[in-house]
């Protein structure tokens, strides 16, 4: 099968990293070199593999939908119930009889019907592993639902009420921030690593454990400044990828590179005015995260932080720590 298009943000620098020959065994030094040869190689076979192929699945199951009570009838509702699961039908009756398709669709068109709680269950099955099959690096899986059609029941195995909370969002990963890099057009396939690896070393953000970016004390302290002063498009990805077009129209001869110099200096000018009439806001933001930056003539109540808790103010959602 011929690979997919490249991306869009492809700048042509280089071909792709593809294996040039065979090697054998005795061709590496260390089984490091295996190992890298391995992966360039397999990466490049998967490329050319057919697609994986599976079937997602999706059931919607109603538990406890019930008739309304009526006066003085002989099925008046006993204590406890039976319990019965199913797909788009009633399960749990607090009655002691139980109810035909027939009998609950009358009910539902009467109005007369309870609608009990619905749950969802998805599923998938792979079919045709390809590509998966060359490149095990990757996995696609996930449970394997039973076959089911509209109307089915069935007796579930177990009833159980958990409790939970929601939870943040886990913070990005590289994978991640490279789609969002290549969506907001930042950087190209040459530049996009260079971009990450600065934010890093200047300590903006940390790769933990899981491979994710976590937001670092002074990278936060930025973002809370930009705001304070007013200039929210210095931590937003907006202004790089304008200046990244404008560098693209005039490669292309569509821009002049005058007019593209003129035009950004511009902007940048109005963005520092701004924050040299308020750079004491940034110094509030940053000594309340590290210390301060030393220009203490303003008092820290000049900016209202709002979110005063740690490492945990930058949250991991955002998409692009600087554009520095």
């Amino acid at each position: 099968q011929w690979p997919r298009e490249a991306s869009s943000r492809n700048d042509e620098a280089h071909p792709p990293i593809h294996p040039v020959r065979f090697a054998h065994a005795g061709d590496f030094e260390n089984n490091e070199q295996r190992l890298l040869y391995e992966l360039v190689a397999r990466h490049f076979l998967a490329c050319c593999s057919r697609d994986a192929i599976g079937v997602d699945s999706c059931v919607e199951v109603e538990m406890g939908g019930y008739p309304m009570p009526e006066a003085d009838s002989e099925d008046e509702c006993d204590e406890g119930g039976e319990a019965m699961g199913a797909a788009g039908a009633h399960a749990v009756r607090p009655r002691r009889r139980t109810w035909t398709d027939k009998e609950e669709e009358e009910k539902r068109d009467a109005g007369q019907w309870v609608d009990g709680e619905l749950f969802e269950a998805r599923g998938l099955q792979v079919l045709q592993r390809n590509w998966l099959d060359v490149y095990r690096y990757e996995r696609w899986s996930g449970r394997q639902l039973p076959t089911m059609r509209v109307g089915d029941r069935f007796v579930p195995d177990e009833l159980r009420l958990s409790a939970g909370r929601t939870a943040p969002p886990l913070p990005l990963s590289e994978e991640q921030l490279l789609g969002l890099m290549e969506r907001h057009g930042i950087g190209t396939d040459a530049t996009m690593a260079d971009h990450i690896k600065k934010v890093q070393e200047r300590n903006y953000v940390v790769k933990d454990g899981g491979l994710r970016f976590r937001p670092r004390p002074l990278g936060v302290a930025l973002l809370e400044g930009y705001k304070a002063m007013g200039v929210n498009g210095m931590g937003m990805p907006n202004l790089r990828a304008a200046m990244e077009r404008d560098c693209n129209e005039v490669a292309a001869g569509r821009m002049q590179k005058e007019d593209m110099v003129r035009r950004c200096a511009e902007q940048m000018k109005q963005i520092f005015d701004i924050a040299a009439q308020h750079v004491h806001l940034l110094s509030a933001a940053v000594g309340r995260r590290l210390g301060g930056l030393g220009l203490d003539d303003h008092s820290d109540d000049d900016y209202d932080n709002g979110d005063d808790e740690g490492d945990g103010g930058g949250g991991g959602g955002g998409e692009w720590p600087s554009n520095g």
